[in-house]
């Protein structure tokens, strides 16, 4: 398992970030105007406030110095035309987390949320030829590349509710039907036709990981 969140970790960190300054992560606002921190947690105000975010003194912040961040950056974002890199969040707040924090909570996250969500959407089967009512978890027997894009996704959609935002998905999944799979994990931002989404190095990435669970992928 500590091998596998490390390699889920990385690919999130490849294409979330961590924005950070030498004096720790600084919260932001991300591409949809939601307050944003570490490894791209959205955070509602009482969960951001519960970070334990340091004060410019290397001290505890306080409740009140977060939620005062938390409002600062929605009043910045809404104003804005466009998406601003994260750095552009920075000169508004104070507080600050050890990147290494961050990153530990985003293992533990993992670990204690999105991987039982996973699990429970996917459910369990009973192998054919084996008697009794013994149920085996769907998700442990993925491919390790199929895991990796559920994982990524979910991290995205949020634990709560992934199993009814991707219903096609998992059914070509639990199939083992990666060229269907391949198609239905394509993400579609607002304004985009999915011809347009799927060339998006994130969707290229997800398809080629699920197609790869049948083999070699050349693209």
């Amino acid at each position: 398992m500590s091998d596998n969140l490390d390699v889920y970790v990385a690919d999130l960190l490849a294409h979330e970030g961590c924005p950070a300054e030498p004096t720790g992560c600084y919260p932001y606002l991300d591409s949809k105007g939601l307050v944003t921190h570490g490894v791209g947690e959205h955070l509602s105000i009482a969960d951001f406030a519960r970070v334990p975010w340091r004060s410019y003194n290397d001290q505890a912040a306080l409740e009140a110095e977060c939620v005062a961040a938390y409002n600062e950056l929605l009043h910045e974002g809404q104003n804005r035309v466009f998406p601003f890199p994260a750095s552009h969040y920075a000169q508004f707040t104070r507080i600050r987390l050890p990147k290494a924090v961050a990153l530990q909570r985003c293992k533990d996250r993992l670990a204690g949320e999105f991987l039982p969500a996973l699990e429970s959407a996917l459910g369990g089967y009973t192998p054919k030829g084996i008697g009794g009512q013994q149920i085996y978890p769907v998700w442990e027997h993925l491919p390790d590349a199929a895991q990796r894009v559920l994982v990524d996704l979910c991290w995205n959609s949020g634990a709560q509710g992934f199993s009814a935002e991707w219903p096609k998905l998992l059914r070509a999944v639990r199939a083992s039907d990666w060229s269907e799979a391949s198609r239905q994990c394509i993400t579609v931002n607002y304004g985009e036709t999915h011809e347009q989404a799927a060339k998006r190095p994130r969707n290229v990435w997800r398809r080629d990981l699920m197609l790869s669970c049948s083999g070699p992928v050349t693209s």
